[in-house]
């Protein structure tokens, strides 16, 4: 892969993160990050950053400059007690917490087998599904409805190509007289200059 195609699978990657961190919470969808250094250099950028509502930090020993990628204001995030940082056995598991709402905290994780967890889960009523990946449908009714759609007043779906999406372009139109462009419009504008109608005959085969 060429440096431009990863720098433009980067710049998609990213314009997809932004909108579904800053667009998609009003219909349930959470967006979850995780990285090991929070930078512009790994394709975290401040923008980026600010969106979550929910951010914890891993470690009892994080530096300054990884508190302040971290959370929104580092200050107010208290720091791993020293007694803590100090124990070999009882650092493991153990981080900083900052919460939309609450108090930021101290944390201590504890290890669960992926049964404890399903058990945790289905307590908890978490919904189910056997088909995880969404399909099409599901993602034209939660994400916009096609224009057309059974719901009036709903506006038409961002994946069509006007929107700038993924939609399939519709079939170029090609003028009679063989312009494109440019060259095209130069045309147009002359003739509009010269008082003269444009009546270009439009090929949609």
């Amino acid at each position: 892969m060429s440096a431009m195609q990863a720098n433009a699978a980067r710049a998609i990657l990213m314009g997809a993160a932004l909108k579904l961190a800053a667009e998609m919470r009003f219909v349930g969808i959470r967006l979850l990050l995780s990285t090991q250094v929070a930078n512009a250099t790994t394709g975290i950028l401040p923008k980026l950053r600010s969106l979550p509502s929910n951010k914890l930090l891993q470690g009892v020993n994080p530096t300054k400059a990884q508190r302040g990628q971290a959370f929104n204001d580092p200050t107010m995030v208290p720091e791993v007690p020293s007694n803590v940082r100090g124990d070999s056995k009882a650092s493991k598991g153990v981080g900083v917490l900052e919460m939309e709402g609450q108090e930021p905290v101290v944390y201590k994780s504890f290890y669960a087998s992926p049964q404890e967890y399903r058990e945790m889960l289905d307590k908890l009523g978490v919904p189910t599904t056997l088909t995880p990946a969404p399909s099409g449908a599901d993602i034209a009714r939660i994400a916009q409805p096609e224009e057309g759609s059974s719901e009036p007043g709903e506006p038409g779906s961002r994946m069509r190509p006007e929107y700038g999406g993924f939609g399939r372009d519709e079939k170029p139109q090609r003028r009679g007289d063989g312009l494109s462009g440019a060259a095209a419009a130069a045309h147009d504008l002359r003739a509009q200059a010269g008082g003269a109608r444009t009546a270009v005959a439009e090929d949609f085969s």
